[in-house]
């Protein structure tokens, strides 16, 4: 004869596996979703990518050959600091086209990474102003 005492433990340890059991089941149901949410923002994010490159190679007139020979020959990084766990951007001589006209593929130097090609852009790619930056960065501090 199984007392009340007993009974009442039975109960809580089953209450106990079935409360375990279903929170398994939901853990796993919720990271299913969020595996699925996941690879549906990956699938989302790299079709932007590829739209954004094919937009970028249309504006410098260059072939998804020529791209790649960009990245080979920058053993795709970027051609100023190295880095490779980032976007590379294609770096173009202003002088040589209007920013209104697409560029001709003459006027491609490179690849670079964000930081790199922001920084030559607010120096204006003028090697004057660059010189002028590493004189001041060379120079004693206060």
């Amino acid at each position: 004869m199984v007392t009340t005492n007993t009974a009442s433990r039975l109960n809580l340890k089953q209450n106990k596996d079935y409360l375990i059991k279903i929170h398994m089941k939901n853990t796993l149901d919720i990271t299913k979703i969020l595996q699925k949410n996941i690879s549906i923002k990956l699938k989302k994010r790299d079709s932007y990518d590829l739209k954004l490159l094919k937009i970028r190679l249309r504006r410098y007139n260059l072939t998804i050959e020529q791209y790649k020979n960009l990245q080979k020959t920058n053993n795709n990084s970027c051609a100023i600091c190295l880095k490779t766990d980032c976007e590379l951007y294609i770096d173009h001589d202003h002088a040589c086209c209007n920013y209104k006209q697409k560029a001709n593929a003459c006027c491609i130097r490179g690849l670079l990474c964000p930081s790199c090609n922001s920084g030559l852009g607010k120096f204006k790619d003028s090697l004057e102003l660059l010189n002028k930056a590493i004189a001041y960065l060379k120079r004693d501090r206060v």
